[in-house]
């Protein structure tokens, strides 16, 4: 009998231990979890945290390129509507290559583009070809849009344009101007718009700095070249009193 209890308080007291054990065990494991999940929380946390970042820095920049997507569509139609007062079958082709081009050789800065788009319809009326399809030329043989002369092409091309220049009017979608060799060779390659268009550009900004930024002889220069400027001056005019340049002003106010 004594020797049951005895064994019965050592059973109680195993019991015990065991559940202080099981229990102390129990409560590590259950700690350990919540460390674990706790961890992967912050992680979760940090990781949706730099997602936000990300989504918010991404939309800035939709944001971004929305607002310059819709100044370059305002700037679109503004221009296209100018040559439309002139030419209803304006090119769209032709409008987004005149952006391209007068914004790549800088020539808005230094008047709106209404000078500019001016004197494309005094040349042409903004037209590449007339209306059986053949490439505009007027009597001295100037060509297209531009009315630019190949022989004047063929001098820049092989004298004033740099190799960079060269490939840059390629970047612009040229065809290689580095193949002009000839004066029949400059008029094919200007009876396509593109290398027109592009070689106007070139001419006009190559004229304004020249001239010191007056666009005004830039202009009478693409009209009579730089001789004809020289003299018209010589006799004591100014260039805004030029017949060319009055022409593109009086264009300027009907568009």
């Amino acid at each position: 009998m004594v020797l049951w209890k005895k064994d019965n308080s050592k059973l109680k007291s195993t019991l015990l231990l065991l559940c202080l054990t099981g229990s102390i065990s129990f409560n590590l494991i259950q700690s350990s979890d919540v460390d674990g999940e706790k961890r992967k929380n912050e992680k979760l946390n940090e990781n949706l945290s730099n997602e936000l970042d990300a989504n918010f820095l991404l939309k800035k920049e939709n944001d971004k390129i929305k607002k310059i997507l819709e100044k370059r569509n305002s700037k679109i139609k503004y221009i296209k509507s100018k040559f439309k007062r002139i030419n209803p079958k304006v090119e769209d082709d032709l409008v987004n290559l005149f952006i391209i081009v007068s914004d790549h050789y800088n020539l808005h800065p230094h008047e709106s583009y209404d000078l500019f788009i001016s004197q494309l319809l005094v040349e042409s009326r903004g037209r590449q070809h007339d209306k059986k399809g053949k490439v505009i030329t007027g009597l001295a043989g100037e060509i297209g849009v531009c009315q630019i002369i190949p022989s004047t092409a063929l001098f820049f091309l092989k004298h004033k344009l740099s190799s960079k220049e060269l490939e840059s009017m390629i970047k612009l979608g040229a065809d290689d101007p580095r193949k002009v060799k000839t004066e029949f060779q400059a008029k094919k390659w200007l009876s396509k718009t593109k290398n027109n268009v592009i070689m106007w550009g070139y001419i006009m900004n190559y004229n304004i700095k020249k001239t010191h930024g007056k666009v005004s002889e830039g202009f009478v220069a693409y009209n009579t070249g730089f001789g004809g400027l020289k003299n018209f001056k010589g006799n004591g005019h100014k260039a805004i009193e030029h017949s060319y340049y009055k022409k593109i002003k009086i264009m300027s106010s009907k568009i």
